[in-house]
């Protein structure tokens, strides 16, 4: 294996000191080396691609949002489940979720409760702890690890976040943190209208860039008036000369989505873990409807093939 000048120069030097010494550089050489070509063998085919989803807040749309990204990538890029993965990393809610039934149902790896479960004390709890950078440092590395575990030979990681962009960062693991932890671009899920839509929205991707996040863009969600929004956001967008795009404009779905698919407590309280059993995991025959309305509304009114291309141009890798 050839050396490059910079080690053609240690190469120099460690012979100018010793033998020992040239040695050793030569081993450390030759490990690297070897190091490095089966790490670039193994990321050579598809290197793994994350897509953080974050939103104004709570039932926002986002794990919706989170699936039907996932269908679109079976669906119209040919990509296998066992490519792609699902992960929550922090929640308040663990009890069982659509998006949890939709990842089984089409054998999707799928981690509904990562490392970060904000139950009742939590916040408390970590403020009195002695070292707090440590805390805050050891949290989002477990964080990292559970994601680097499930992304093992995957092409498309979709990583749902929590509540609203600075959700967590009283313990050190906002969203925003998360994704900058995990270099991971950001797709934002706003609300309907003109103004709030675009206040929210610019609320929202600043607190990301706070954090050196690149904030992709937004999908305006349960929008009344799609011409409306769409004419006006996009004016905003084009006259302000911003990077971010306005993917798309989801329409309100009549049915209740969260009473089908949340089964979540009151505030301030955790849901108790529902076991994931075959029959708790069964999608019913209602819930398998919305999805497909869900799916086919985001494959009709949202701009998939930029988002995803757009995601691909993050990581320099026109392969998706």
């Amino acid at each position: 294996c050839p050396l490059n000048t910079n080690m053609s120069s240690a190469l120099l030097l460690a012979t100018l000191l010793s033998l020992p010494t040239l040695v050793n550089t030569i081993k450390s050489h030759l490990n690297y080396t070897s190091q490095s070509s089966k790490n670039a063998k193994k990321s050579s085919c598809h290197p793994t691609k994350f897509l953080f989803i974050s939103g104004h807040s709570s039932s926002s749309g986002k794990s919706s949002v989170c699936m039907s990204i996932l269908h679109t990538l079976m669906h119209k890029y040919d990509i296998s489940a066992s490519q792609l993965a699902y992960i929550k990393p922090a929640t308040q809610c663990t009890a069982t979720q659509g998006i949890w039934k939709f990842c089984h149902a089409h054998g999707i790896e799928c981690c509904g409760i990562g490392s970060l479960i904000f139950y009742s004390g939590l916040t408390a709890e970590r403020q009195e702890t002695e070292s707090v950078e440590q805390a805050e440092r050891e949290l989002l590395d477990a964080i990292e690890a559970k994601i680097a575990e499930l992304s093992m030979g995957k092409r498309f990681v979709i990583i749902d976040g929590v509540g609203y962009p600075s959700v967590g960062s009283v313990v050190g693991a906002s969203n925003a943190a998360i994704a900058a932890h995990m270099n991971a671009p950001v797709l934002l899920v706003g609300k309907d209208g003109l103004g709030d839509a675009v206040d929210t929205f610019n609320l929202n991707r600043c607190y990301f860039e706070t954090h050196h996040v690149k904030v992709l863009g937004c999908i305006f969600n349960r929008v009344l008036d799609i011409p409306y929004s769409k004419k006006y956001v996009g004016l905003y967008l084009s006259r302000h000369k911003l990077p971010h795009k306005a993917y798309g404009y989801l329409p309100k779905i009549e049915h209740n989505v969260e009473k089908l698919f949340q089964r979540c407590c009151g505030k301030g309280e955790v849901c108790k873990i529902v076991p994931k059993t075959a029959r708790s995991m069964k999608l019913s025959e209602e819930e398998a409807k919305l999805n497909e309305q869900m799916n086919g509304n985001f494959l009709e009114h949202v701009q998939w093939e930029e988002l995803i291309g757009d995601v691909a141009q993050y990581y320099h890798d026109t392969r998706i």
